[in-house]
C-alpha cells in the first residue's frame, strides 16, 4: 500500500466514496489496516504493540510525515493572513519508532495502576498515541500567545483539556533557577475542515499543538538537550546556572523586540510599560527586568558575584516584600540598592566551615542516582504523605516496614518531588555501610548546611550563631548544644517563612547510636515551637525498639508502609512484574506468549506474600536478565519456581537470596547441580564477606587482594552475582550490594552449615585482617595523615598498620577501636586511614 489510497476487497483502488481520484481519508486509511491486521494476526499471541510498532506503523509513516507538513503549513499562513498578521515560526515533526515505544510502555505502566491492563487492542494504542505528529507554533511577541491559542481552540475540535506547563515547574537539582521553567500549552485536537477542504483528509486523526513564545523557545534550545534530556550526563550548579541565565537573556531579547515594534508605530508608552511588569517570572511577584538597572547603585556587587552566584530568589522577593510593608521611602531605587546591598554583604562573606556528610544530602548524587518510585507507583502512600505535609494535624510522620518495602526509596521520591515544589528543607539518608554517613554528630551539621540554601536569610544568622559559641569544632559538641548552635538558633531569628517545610531523615535505625538518634527527633521536633516557622519531620525506619521508643515520646503520625497500602503495592508489583517479562521477552525476542500464567502467579505470589516486598520482584528481574547474553531467562524462570523445596520455611528474604545463590550452582545446559567446585564455593564466600563486612564499600582489585583470591577469579565471581550486587567493569570502581538486607542474609548464623554461600562472621574478621598483613607494595598505597607510605615501610609496621586498621573496621568501627589498639595507633589516624 502507498499513498493515501488502499485496496479494498475487491482489489480496486479509491477512496471511502468510490472516486478512484480522491484521496482516502487518513482515518479510513488506519481503521482498514487495523481491520486488516486484525484477520491476519488472529490469536497468534503476538504482542498488540509490536504488531502496531513492526505492521501498522510502518505504512502509516509517511501518510503522518503529509499531514504533520501539510497541517503545520496551514497554521502559518492562517495566522499570517490574517487583517493583522500575527508573527509565528512554525515547526513540525512525526514521532520516531523508538519515541512511540517509549510512549506506549510509560503509559502502560498508567493503565495497569487503572485496571485496564496491557494495551489488549489496536485501537487501544491508537485511542493513546494522540501525539504521533506534533505541531509547534512559536509566538514572537508575548501580547500575542493568547490570540494564538483562541485561533487554535477555534479551528480544531478539542480532544481533551489542554495541558499547560508553568515556569514554576522544578527544573535542575541543584540551583533554584531565577526564571523558571519551559512555558507552553500543549493542545490535543484534530482538524475538523469541510469536506471540500483538500485538509479533511485528515479529519478525526488526532494530533498535538503546542503554543510558546519566542524566549521559551530560545531558552528550551538549551535547556531541553542539557537539562531535562541530560544528553552531556550531569551538570554542575554552575551548569545549571547558565542554562537559567539563558532564559533570563531570551526575555532581554524579547524586550527588545517589543521596542522596536513600539518605536516602528511611534506608541511607546503606557502600553508597554504595563507589557514589562507582565513578563513572565515563576512567582509572578518579582520583576527582573528592574533589577540591572540597581546594579551600579548597590557596592561590592561585583565582588560578591565573584565570591558566589547563589543568591536565593526568595531572599530577593522577601526583600521587596517588606520594602511594600514598609513605609514607602521617597526614593524607592535607593532603598532597594540599600536592602540589596544588605543581602550582597552577607552573602560575600566566607564560607561556614561544617564537617558534613555531603552523599547524606538530599540533593547529593549519591541520592539522586539511587532508585525512586517507578512513574505510577507507590501513588497512595506519596499522596499520603502530601496530604500529611499539607493538612495533617502532627508535625512528625513516622514511615517504618521490615526490610525491602521501599522505604529509603520513597523518601527519595518525596525529596525529588518536594524539591519540585521548593518544600524540602534538608533531608538525611543514612546507608548502611557508610560510616560517616552514620556518625550522629554529623547530622545537623549536614541538615544546616542545606538550610543555608532552602530557607531564606537563615546563613547569617548561622554565621552570627557559629561565630558567638566560639568552639571551631562544633561536631564534637553534645548534640543539644550543636543543635541550638546550627539550627534552632539561627531559626528563632528568622521569622515567617513563606511555606511549609520538610526534614527528611532517611533509614534511622542505620545510625551507629540509636541512643543518641532519639535526641535528634526529639531536638528536631522542638522546632514546631518555633512560630510562626511550620516544619514537617519525615522519618523513616525499619521498627527498631529504640527508634519506637524514641518517636513515642513525641506527638506524630505514623504509616506501616507493607500493610497499610497492602492492595496498592501488590498492584505495583504486579505492574513492575508484566513490564519487566515484557522487555525481557522484547529483548531476547521469545516469540511465544511468556510467562505463562501460571508462571507469572507463582512468582507473584512469592513477590508479596507474606508481605509486598519491592526489592524481591527488583532482584527477581535482575535475576532474569542475567540469562538475556546466553539466551537462558526462560530457563531461569522455571528454575527459580522449581527452586520451592529447599526453600521452604524460610522469610521471603531468605528463599530470595537462597534461590539466586542455588543457581549459582547449576549447569546452564542441563539444569543439575555441582557446577563449582568447593574451591571456588571457598572463594566466593570469602570474597563475599569481604564486601559485605566493609565499612566503606571496597573495589574489585582491593577485594581481590585482601581477600587473597586471584584478581580474574574475584572478577568472574562478582560478575556472577549481579542480581545482588552493583559492580561495574572497572576494576577500581567499588562493589556495593543492591540491598541492605543483603549482608544480614550472608552473615546469618547457620549452626547446622546447611547452606554453602554463607559465611561465619568471625573467620571472616579472621581471614580478612590476615590478608591484610601482606599488602603487596607495589600496587597497595596506605595514607596516614597525608604521609604516604610505600615499599620503605617495613614489614613490622605494615602489620601493626593493616591489622589494627582491618580488624576494627570490618569487625566493629571507630567508634571503640581506640579502646582496642590505642597502643598502635591514635584514633585520629585510623580515621584518615584510607585504602585506595
Amino acid at each position: 500500500m502507498d499513498g493515501r489510497l488502499v485496496t479494498d476487497s475487491s482489489g480496486e483502488r479509491g477512496s471511502s466514496t468510490g472516486d478512484p481520484n480522491e484521496p482516502m481519508p487518513l482515518r479510513a486509511r488506519i481503521l482498514h489496516l487495523i481491520e486488516e491486521s486484525n484477520s491476519e494476526n488472529g490469536n497468534t499471541g503476538q504482542n498488540v504493540k509490536e504488531i502496531f510498532l513492526e505492521q501498522i506503523w510502518p505504512k502509516l509513516e509517511s501518510d503522518y510525515q503529509r499531514m504533520s507538513t501539510e497541517l503545520a503549513e496551514a497554521c502559518k499562513a492562517e495566522l499570517g493572513d490574517r487583517i493583522v498578521p500575527i508573527p509565528v515560526t512554525v515547526e513540525d515533526r512525526v514521532k520516531s519508532r523508538t519515541s512511540i515505544s517509549k510512549s506506549l510502555q510509560r503509559r502502560e505502566i498508567h493503565r495497569t495502576k487503572e485496571d485496564l491492563g496491557m494495551y489488549k487492542s489496536l485501537d487501544d494504542i491508537l485511542e493513546d498515541l494522540h501525539d504521533l505528529v506534533g505541531i509547534r507554533i512559536i509566538v514572537e511577541y508575548l501580547d500575542h500567545l493568547e490570540d494564538v491559542s483562541h485561533f487554535v481552540t477555534g479551528s480544531f475540535n478539542q480532544e481533551k483539556e489542554p495541558n499547560r506547563f508553568d515556569a514554576n515547574r522544578k527544573v535542575g537539582h541543584l540551583w533554584q533557577p531565577w526564571f523558571g521553567a519551559y512555558e507552553c500549552m500543549n493542545y490535543h485536537i484534530s482538524s475538523k475542515y469541510e469536506d471540500d477542504d483538500r485538509l479533511s483528509v485528515y479529519n478525526g486523526v488526532k494530533f498535538e499543538i503546542q503554543v510558546t513564545s519566542l524566549p521559551a523557545h530560545m531558552y528550551n534550545k538549551i535547556a531541553h538537550p542539557l537539562l531535562y534530556k541530560e544528553e552531556a550526563g550531569t551538570l554542575s550548579q554552575g551548569d545549571e546556572m547558565v542554562i537559567d541565565i539563558t532564559k533570563g537573556l531570551a526575555y532581554c531579547y524579547s524586550l527588545c523586540l517589543h521596542f522596536k515594534r513600539s518605536k516602528q508605530r511611534g506608541d511607546v508608552g503606557k502600553q508597554d510599560t504595563e507589557l514589562l511588569k507582565n513578563i513572565s517570572s515563576p512567582s509572578g511577584e518579582l520583576d527582573e527586568s528592574s533589577l540591572n538597572c540597581l546594579a551600579g547603585r548597590i557596592p561590592k556587587l561585583d565582588f560578591a558575584a565573584r565570591k558566589t552566584m547563589d543568591i536565593p530568589r526568595e531572599s530577593l522577593r522577601l526583600a521587596l516584600d517588606s520594602l511594600l510593608n514598609d513605609q514607602i521611602p521617597d526614593d524607592i531605587g535607593q532603598a532597594l540598592a540599600d536592602r540589596f546591598s544588605r543581602e550582597i554583604k552577607d552573602i560575600a562573606q566566607p564560607p561556614i566551615n561544617l564537617v558534613t556528610s555531603g552523599n547524606a544530602r538530599f540533593d547529593s548524587q549519591d541520592v539522586h542516582s539511587s532508585p525512586v518510585c517507578q512513574e505510577g507507583t507507590q501513588t497512595c502512600a506519596i499522596q499520603y504523605i502530601h496530604d500529611w505535609i499539607n493538612e495533617g494535624e502532627k508535625a512528625l510522620l513516622w514511615i517504618y516496614s521490615h526490610a525491602g518495602t521501599g522505604k529509603s526509596t520513597l523518601a527519595r521520591t518525596i525529596a525529588r518531588e518536594l524539591t519540585e515544589t521548593s518544600q524540602i528543607a534538608a533531608g538525611y539518608f543514612f546507608k548502611r555501610g557508610d560510616s560517616n554517613r552514620n556518625d550522629v554528630s554529623r547530622v545537623f551539621p549536614t541538615i544546616a548546611s542545606q538550610l543555608m540554601s532552602t530557607i531564606p536569610r537563615y546563613e547569617p544568622f548561622l554565621r552570627k550563631s557559629v561565630i558567638a559559641s566560639k568552639n571551631p569544632d562544633i561536631e564534637t559538641m553534645r548534640l543539644d548544644e550543636q543543635f541550638k548552635v546550627l539550627i534552632g538558633g539561627p531559626l528563632s531569628e528568622i521569622g515567617i517563612i513563606s511555606s511549609t517545610k520538610v526534614i527528611i531523615i532517611d533509614a534511622l535505625d542505620e545510625c551507629t547510636n540509636l541512643i543518641e538518634a532519639s535526641k535528634i527527633i526529639k531536638l528536631l521536633c522542638s522546632l514546631r515551637d518555633l512560630n510562626p516557622l511550620r516544619f514537617r519531620f519525615l522519618v523513616t525506619s525499619r521498627d527498631e525498639n529504640l527508634v519506637r521508643k524514641a518517636i513515642n515520646t513525641q506527638t506524630h503520625q505514623s504509616l506501616q508502609l507493607a500493610t497499610t497500602f497492602r492492595n496498592n503495592n501488590i498492584s505495583d508489583i504486579r505492574s513492575i512484574l508484566r513490564l519487566g517479562f515484557e522487555d525481557i521477552r522484547k529483548e531476547i525476542e521469545i516469540k511465544h506468549a511468556w510467562p505463562t500464567d501460571g508462571q507469572f502467579e507463582v512468582i507473584l505470589q512469592r513477590s508479596i506474600n507474606p508481605s509486598p516486598l519491592f526489592i524481591y520482584v527488583a532482584t527477581f528481574l535482575r535475576f532474569l536478565n542475567e540469562g538475556k547474553e546466553m539466551c537462558t531467562s526462560e530457563k531461569r524462570l522455571q528454575w527459580w519456581i522449581d527452586q520451592t523445596p529447599s526453600t521452604a520455611g524460610m522469610s521471603q528474604l531468605e528463599g530470595l537470596y537462597t534461590t539466586v545463590f542455588e543457581n549459582l550452582d547449576r549447569n546452564k545446559k542441563d539444569g543439575t547441580f555441582g557446577l563449582l567446585a568447593e574451591e571456588e564455593k571457598k572463594d566466593l564466600r570469602t570474597v563475599l564477606s569481604t564486601v559485605v563486612l566493609a565499612v566503606e564499600p571496597l573495589s574489585t582489585k582491593a577485594i581481590s587482594s585482601i581477600s587473597r583470591v586471584d584478581l580474574g577469579i574475584t572478577r568472574a565471581l562478582l560478575k556472577c552475582c549481579r542480581a545482588v550486587l552493583e559492580i561495574s567493569d572497572d576494576d577500581r570502581q567499588p562493589v556495593k550490594a543492591v540491598h541492605k538486607s543483603f549482608s544480614d542474609f550472608i552473615l546469618r548464623k547457620d549452626p547446622l552449615k546447611r547452606l554453602w554461600f554463607h559465611a561465619d562472621e568471625m573467620e571472616s574478621h579472621d581471614h580478612i585482617a590476615e590478608g591484610c598483613t601482606y599488602p603487596k607494595a607495589s600496587s597497595m598505597h596506605l595514607r596516614i595523615g597525608g604521609i604516604t607510605c610505600k615499599e620503605e615501610t617495613s614489614k613490622t609496621t605494615h602489620m601493626n598498620l593493616w591489622y589494627g586498621y582491618w580488624k576494627v573496621i570490618f569487625s566493629i568501627g571507630l567508634s571503640v577501636c581506640h579502646f582496642l589498639i590505642g597502643s598502635h595507633l591514635p584514633l585520629g589516624l585510623l580515621e584518615s586511614f584510607v585504602l585506595l
